[in-house]
């Protein structure tokens, strides 16, 4: 059965059990044009599923079985019992909100549907209701319609969100710590002075890259770790590493660096940027680094942003 037909059958088979299906876009960073099902009990739920589509007929391709796809939708369904759905209801609430950041140009049309903001020419800080479960948070982005629900402007949100993140816990961490962590053993070979790598996320691990959008926190990770004007690598959605300026690595060499890491290591989904940054402690700007010394665009953190 191919993809066209499979995605057929399986909102027919849904249907018949009583459940509502359809077949969407992902509206989801980095999930561009992908195709998801999603479930409810009836149209009218404001709660139901969301699975990506290539995920189960990849399922179905493994043992041709339509009836465990149904069963994986359903199960998740009846998981997400009443006392879930007001818990998730509950708290979409100011207190919960926070900021994820993307690529522009990636994402450009999810942008124009988000509350969000410019932090640099190619990155986007995008509003988003994180909400903490056992299995880590679960994220709802901010659209303008659910500003009303949040009883909130645009301005508001994006001010609260921001207050939000600079009053989370960000950790500033050497590669070599990283790794021992990873590995559960020291590596002789990752020096401090001969490798001046510090690695910025958050307590979760989970769209830790974020602190580029928040000028304060920002300042206060690079002030604690290198001390002085750096590069900034986006290593993913979740994670930024620090290069103090004075270790004598090129804006080039970086970027190669980049960019290989994310061709050959990383998931689409979980990408940031092949740009490298810079940051200047002394005026606080956060920059495009091109190799030249240049005025450039300041970390924002009140516009909305034009995509």
């Amino acid at each position: 059965m191919d993809l066209l037909n499979f995605k057929d059958e399986l909102i027919k088979h849904l249907q018949e059990e009583g459940y509502w299906a359809v077949i969407s876009k992902a509206e989801k960073i980095n999930y561009q044009n992908q195709d998801t099902i999603i479930v409810k009990e009836t149209a009218k739920d404001v709660v139901g599923i969301s699975y990506p589509l290539s995920e189960l007929y990849a399922s179905y391709c493994m043992n041709y079985n339509m009836d465990l796809c149904i069963s994986r939708l359903t199960k998740a369904l009846i998981n997400m019992n009443e006392e879930s759905i007001h818990y998730f209801m509950d708290r979409i609430s100011p207190e919960y909100l926070t900021l994820h950041v993307c690529d522009i140009d990636t994402n450009r049309e999810l942008l124009s549907k988000s509350v969000c903001f410019e932090v640099t020419p190619t990155i986007a800080a995008v509003a988003y209701i994180d909400i903490p479960t056992r299995n880590g948070n679960a994220s709802i982005r901010i659209s303008d319609n659910m500003l009303s629900q949040l009883g909130m402007t645009k301005k508001e949100a994006l001010d609260r969100s921001i207050s939000n993140l600079e009053n989370s816990q960000f950790h500033v961490k050497h590669i070599g710590e990283v790794v021992k962590e990873m590995l559960g053993k020291e590596v002789p070979f990752i020096d401090r002075d001969e490798m001046p790598l510090y690695v910025v996320t958050n307590s979760l691990k989970m769209q830790g890259a974020n602190i580029l959008a928040t000028k304060k926190a920002l300042n206060e990770a690079v002030l604690r770790s290198v001390g002085e004007d750096c590069y900034i690598l986006p290593s993913s959605i979740h994670e930024v590493i620090l290069v103090p300026k004075s270790s004598g690595m090129d804006v080039a060499s970086l970027k190669n660096m980049v960019e290989s890491v994310n061709e050959a290591e990383l998931n689409t989904r979980e990408k940031l940027s092949d740009n490298v940054f810079e940051y200047s402690l002394s005026d606080k700007k956060l920059l495009l680094a091109t190799g030249e010394e240049k005025e450039n665009t300041k970390v924002r953190g009140r516009n909305i942003c034009r995509i």
